[in-house]
């Protein structure tokens, strides 16, 4: 997860650092000039809201399977604690039988 979304992130940066270089370096006029590297900017904006949705996206499900996991293993651990809690006052029982008896 971690690597598909830092492969995003250096794709948006490296896509954004060339055409901000490409833009500058071409031979226009500082108005159009000024709007392409306006409209690049958008659509870099747009590229890292759609990132950092997905990343947000995708911790919510990873917590919510966490969150699952723990419950589970909880309930589990729970289980083994009351089996081993009878398993427990059945030895001590049988334990004050023998002494009495």
């Amino acid at each position: 997860m971690n690597t598909k979304i830092n492969w995003m992130t250096g794709f948006l940066m490296g896509g954004s650092i060339g055409a901000i270089a490409a833009i500058l370096t071409a031979p226009r006029s500082g108005e159009k000039t000024r709007r392409i590297i306006r409209e690049k900017g958008l659509e870099v904006r747009d590229g890292a809201a759609d990132v950092l949705a997905d990343g947000r996206a995708r911790l919510t499900e990873s917590a919510s399977e966490v969150r699952r996991r723990f419950d589970n293993l909880k309930s589990v651990g729970e289980d083994m604690l009351d089996k081993e809690k009878a398993l427990l006052e059945k030895s001590a029982q049988r334990a004050a039988k023998a002494v009495k008896g």
